[in-house]
């Protein structure tokens, strides 16, 4: 009989592997658009719109689903999630029109928005008590998960096109492991009544955390956004700095500003929240003016450095200004506070990235990086500022 503390256990690992994988999956298609647009004759309009459904399917879930494990329970949860992730990697595998492209990615954006309420929300609830390690593998593993299924895609596209969808089998197996060995993980919450009545539109900000929102707001987006920059831009970029047109050299450039990232969230260890953030948002700031130079010059070297420094800078900050809310969270909140978290993040991100492709239809690459730089500096200035009136107030009072 396995006792309690080593279910808890095993369900922080399982968790930590499902979210991972589930990642992998909703990635795993993006490097394929342009031999989906070839084989199918998929028109431009409807890959472009496959980005918007993904993310109308992740804020549906962030805004309408976000505490239904409060009431199934953590694992029930986890499993349909798993299961719609699943249903998105068939679409994919039997794909050959736009249709099927759109249904795949709505289904992966609803189970990745699920993620914050179900899987990152158990990881939490089973991590060691007094540590930091649970905000770390629930806001970074989604990273690494993006990075790996991009790496993966990008090494098909360019070396065996053939397999862009018997790829999504091993995925497919994986992802059904996970719904067996999930089940082997202790159960955190008490299923209760009332499902139905929690899926309505609610976003969860208890009262004692709301005065840290608008910090939340302003570092979390202006740094998180790098990611969507990147994930736009990246092919282009590695035209600019390594001349080729190469999907994997795309997916390397891509990843350097997303895996690292989970380096720079165990450094709050060492910081804590209050200086993880000063320097995080401060560092960010500095390795963006190093990038946008390394592209004006088109400097290799410092261009992938900065990179890389710039997503553990990234990681510190985002990890930092999360675990400021979560400390302050109670468990019966824990996925409604995460999945509001996300709401801004994901929400604010998809804000930016829109006005991104629209102001780059009308200058170069280079100007709009220059832009997110002065919009990432404002930014800077602001986090700092509504950082040291918190710690004003808190000292005013005598805390």
């Amino acid at each position: 009989m396995i006792n309690e503390n080593t279910r808890m256990k095993i369900g922080f690992i399982v968790a930590s592997i499902t979210i991972t994988v589930l990642f992998i999956a909703s990635s795993t298609a993006i490097p394929f658009y342009a031999t989906y647009q070839t084989l199918y004759n998929i028109p431009n309009n409807i890959i472009s719109f496959s980005t918007v459904v993904y993310f109308i399917g992740n804020i549906f879930s962030l805004i309408f689903l976000s505490k239904i494990s409060n009431y199934l329970g953590r694992k029930p949860t986890i499993r349909i999630t798993l299961i719609l992730s699943i249903l998105g990697c068939l679409s994919f595998i039997y794909v050959n029109n736009g249709q099927l492209l759109l249904l795949g990615r709505l289904l992966q954006g609803i189970c990745c928005g699920m993620t914050a309420g179900s899987i990152q929300a158990y990881i939490i609830d089973t991590s060691p008590e007094n540590s930091n390690i649970g905000v770390i593998i629930a806001t970074n593993m989604p990273l690494i998960g993006f990075s790996i299924g991009a790496i993966n895609s990008g090494v098909i596209v360019d070396y065996n096109p053939s397999l862009i969808s018997t790829v999504f089998l091993p995925i497919i197996l994986i992802l059904i492991i996970c719904i067996i060995l999930i089940s082997l993980g202790k159960e955190t919450v008490t299923p209760k009544k009332g499902v139905i009545k929690s899926i309505k539109p609610e976003i969860s900000i208890p009262h004692n955390i709301r005065k840290y929102i608008p910090i939340t707001i302003i570092a979390t987006i202006s740094t998180y956004s790098i990611t969507g920059f990147y994930q736009s831009f990246s092919s282009i970029m590695s035209l600019m700095q390594f001349g080729t047109n190469s999907k994997l050299i795309a997916a390397i450039v891509y990843a350097n500003i997303m895996a690292p990232q989970i380096l720079g969230s165990s450094l709050i260890n060492h910081f804590g929240n209050k200086k993880g953030q000063k320097y995080g948002i401060i560092g960010f700031t500095a390795c963006l003016v190093i990038i946008n130079i390394s592209l004006i010059m088109s400097w290799i070297i410092p261009f992938i450095i900065s990179s890389i420094l710039t997503a553990i800078f990234c990681g510190l900050t985002f990890t930092a200004t999360m675990n400021n809310l979560v400390e302050k969270t109670s468990q019966e909140d824990m996925a409604g506070v995460l999945s509001t978290s996300y709401l801004i993040t994901d929400g604010g991100t998809a804000l930016v990235n829109m006005m991104i492709s629209i102001i780059i239809t009308y200058t170069t690459l280079i100007n709009v990086s220059l832009l997110y730089l002065v919009f990432v500096i404002i930014s800077c200035i602001l986090t700092l500022k509504l950082s040291k009136n918190l710690s004003t107030k808190k000292e005013n009072r005598g805390i």
